[in-house]
């Protein structure tokens, strides 16, 4: 009897690495693994207790910030009160709430507030929740008194038939009036049964100073045991997350603002931000296999989805996510966030633009998964700047075994759905393309270990994860790099796969070994690192040329093209001040530039600035 023959299942698949040249890289460069460098994740929030992010791989807190750039998670804690001789406050539930022996507050004062718990929760916890609910606590008191209004009832009709019942006499009608009262208790239990409506625990929270930090506390118990809730710090200086119950497992953290006037709690609206993260930067002490790209980065974790709008971004979270980027320092950021966008202009995109060019934080995001029609990669991708790295969605023939288990071996391709360029402004859209696909952690309250999610949204952490190991290497080496740089080196060794094509690969597959050998080579000596061209055509500033309409495709056009050189970090600003200057006097100087190499020839422009102070009377 012939023995049939089975390959060895590609586990290394469920979270490709080896396509992209990350695992070779590592393996080489072990210490190069991501370490030294912040990823923010712009995303639904991450969950600080799922599998793989507790710690990076040398050992550090792996998710060092939290924040809810929607605000739906901000408890207004404005109201003050002061415990009482029995050792009590009321909080704005009315509940007595204990206050814990070993809480040091010098001041005697609390912050009160209250929040409703279902508006933290997922659409599918609180689905959960709500029949747990009903399981366990509605329906064994409900259940009892339905039973006894139908014996009741039953007992009544076998006593005093409907035919002996007629509206001839006092006594009947009380008879009548009798059987359609208990008529009226049965069907409005039956109708109770299916209209429960279950509004969730409203908890109160208290807020307080210990003499060094401010002090968070939510009433988990619902009944004002506080010794038993859990007491928290701004995240960022403690690394404490709590959770609400072992029921429902959702772990929230808080930041504390205002003197204590604002309580910030931040949890997580969907799954999707920890399935990013993971992929990004997981990492398993214990079973490296199932590491991230960059297990030893940090993670800035920032929610831009709001939980009051079915999980979608805002204009305000996404400028305040910026912002937060900025001032934890992440190297770089990643939002496999997005939509269609009527335009591609405004505060949003002005607010990008300052993030790459004024800050040196590396834009990746994901391209959509419209496709597979062309000009239908979203936003952010379609921004009028050539500095974000859009990413495509790519599946291998090993993820095809593992992830989907696919009984045919077919070639790797991108994505039917993966969206494709140009963008409407005549931009590239996808840079670069990444595995679409993995089998990685999500919040301890789905009540898995892990899923299966697909999308841009997955390719593109992939790709944050490899310009991760590239930042942590060229870091450690002591070499300068620019989001210039690496986008050029991500785009000018980039794979050309197989049945390649620009508008669904962009410029090809990720190739981390390569990209790092042609930034160290070129690091010391590319102009490309510090300045960045600016290339608009035609009238309305497109990022190329792209006719599409008939009348643009039978005859020859002709297309203006202009490049602008821009400076990194170089927001082209002038500061004058011409307070010392005499009143009643005209003023000139000029700013000169010079070729550094040669500075005896003269400017090689100038700039004339006048000042005429006038004389005050």
């Amino acid at each position: 009897m012939s023995c049939e023959k089975f390959e060895e299942f590609p586990f290394h698949a469920l979270l490709p690495k080896r396509e992209t040249q990350a695992f070779s890289f590592l393996t080489k460069h072990p210490e190069y693994d991501g370490r030294t460098i912040k990823i923010g994740i712009l995303d639904s929030g991450v969950d600080p207790g799922a599998p793989g992010l507790s710690v990076t791989s040398d050992g550090k807190p792996k998710i060092i910030d939290v924040m809810d750039a929607t605000g739906a998670g901000d408890v207004d804690t404005s109201t003050v009160v002061e415990i009482d001789s029995e050792g009590f406050i009321t909080g704005l539930t009315k509940r007595k709430l204990r206050i814990p022996l070993d809480w040091k507050n010098p001041t005697g004062k609390y912050h009160i507030g209250v929040k409703n718990v279902y508006e933290l929760f997922p659409e599918s916890v609180r689905t959960r929740i709500k029949k747990d609910y009903v399981k366990k606590v509605f329906q064994p008191i409900h259940k009892p008194l339905l039973a006894e209004a139908m014996k009741k009832l039953e007992a009544f009709k076998l006593k005093h038939p409907d035919d002996e019942i007629i509206e001839d006499s006092n006594e009947r009608l009380e008879l009548m009036m009798e059987r359609d009262e208990l008529k009226a208790q049965v069907e409005l239990l039956k109708t109770t049964q299916t209209k429960i409506s279950d509004l969730g625990p409203t908890f109160d929270c208290i807020v307080f100073h210990d003499g060094e930090f401010w002090k968070a506390c939510i009433d988990t118990t619902g009944e004002g045991r506080l010794d038993e809730c859990t007491l928290l710090g701004n995240y960022r200086e403690c690394f404490k997350f709590g959770t609400i119950s072992e029921n429902d497992k959702y772990n929230y953290a808080v930041n504390i603002h205002n003197d204590g006037n604002l309580l910030e709690i931040v949890g997580q609206c969907s799954a999707h931000g920890t399935h990013v993260a993971s992929i990004a930067a997981a990492n398993f002490p214990d079973d490296p296999d199932r590491n991230g790209v960059a297990p030893g980065a940090q993670l800035v974790s920032i929610i831009i989805g709001d939980s009051r709008l079915g999980t979608m971004e805002t204009g305000s979270s996404i400028i305040r996510a910026y912002i937060k980027a900025i001032e934890s320092g992440c190297d770089l950021i990643n939002m496999s966030y997005g939509e269609h966008g009527h335009w591609a202009e405004g505060k949003v995109f002005d607010w990008a633009y300052e993030l790459v060019h004024k800050h040196g934080v590396i834009y990746v995001c994901s391209a959509g998964n419209a496709g597979p029609a062309l000009t239908t990669v979203g936003t952010p991708p379609t921004m009028p700047t050539e500095s974000i790295i859009g990413v495509g969605a790519y599946v291998t023939p090993e993820m095809m075994i593992a992830e989907y288990s696919m009984r045919e071996k077919l070639p790797g391709s991108a994505y039917s759905w993966s969206s494709r360029g140009p963008t409407m402004n005549g931009g590239l859209g996808v840079t670069v393309c990444g595995p679409g696909g993995a089998i990685t952690s999500v919040p301890n309250w789905s009540l898995k270990h892990g899923v299966l999610m697909n999308g841009t949204s997955m390719a593109s952490p992939n790709v944050c994860g490899c310009i991760a190991l590239l930042l942590s290497g060229m870091k450690q080496k002591g070499l300068q790099y620019s989001p210039f740089s690496i986008r050029a080196s991500l785009v000018n060794t980039a794979l050309k796969v197989p049945d390649f094509e620009p508008f669904t690969h962009g410029n090809g597959l990720v190739q981390v070994e390569k990209a790092f050998e042609h930034l160290t080579t070129y690091s010391s000596e590319s102009i490309e690192r510090d300045i960045h061209f600016k290339i608009t055509c035609d009238t309305n500033n497109q990022l190329g040329i792209y006719l599409r309409e008939l009348e643009e495709v039978i005859k020859p056009s002709i297309h203006t093209v202009n490049v602008t050189p821009l400076l990194f970090r170089d927001d082209n600003q002038v500061r004058i001040d011409p307070s010392s200057l005499k009143d009643g006097t005209v003023n000139e100087t000029w700013i000169q530039a010079y070729d550094v190499n040669c500075c005896e020839k003269g400017p090689v422009f100038k700039i004339l600035i006048t000042v005429i102070k006038p004389i005050v009377m």
